[in-house]
């Protein structure tokens, strides 16, 4: 019985310990990766797309035009490129926003912009140069493409391997 009573015990401490970090996470974390993510979108996409939202159900959300009162649009009905920016612009929000502040997290990326045009691609370039040199990170990426590696000379610092 008494053990029943201190599983019981341990399961409502991590009940309100589940609970308190999720209130955390939509309180602290979800608006910060929100603006962090829009914020890296809109440079990958030249300004198309500039407001970016994770639902409660953590469903991506994109608006087309921040200007107007249009609906927010599921990450699922957009083309496997814009989706691979999306899904990069929350890994580059997501660890930058838990890197300490003392030190740096490398970022590795493998062939990141198999499915985007070159002009999104260099712009997605850029961005990883610019963040690179901001936040003193050394970023890794991984490509096949010889076109990539072409448009990367003229954009980043690179060291081939």
């Amino acid at each position: 019985h008494q053990k029943a009573e201190q599983n019981y015990a341990a399961l409502l401490m991590s009940i309100h310990l589940l609970e308190y970090s999720k209130a955390k996470f939509e309180q602290d974390v979800r608006p910060l990766l929100n603006q962090k993510a829009a914020e890296y979108l809109s440079v990958m996409t030249g300004s198309q797309y500039q407001d970016l939202k994770i639902d409660q159900d953590y469903v991506v959300r994109l608006q087309p035009d921040s200007n107007s009162n249009s609906h927010y649009y599921e990450q699922a009905f957009y083309s496997a490129g814009l989706n691979d920016q999306i899904n990069l612009s929350l890994r580059l929000a997501l660890t930058e926003l838990l890197q300490d502040t003392g030190g740096s997290i490398p970022l590795i990326l493998d062939d990141p912009f198999t499915q985007l045009d070159q002009d999104r691609t260099a712009l997605s370039l850029g961005l990883l140069q610019d963040l690179s040199q901001r936040q003193k990170r050394q970023i890794i990426l991984f490509t096949s493409q010889k076109s990539l590696l072409s448009l990367a000379r003229e954009t980043i610092q690179l060291i081939n391997l």
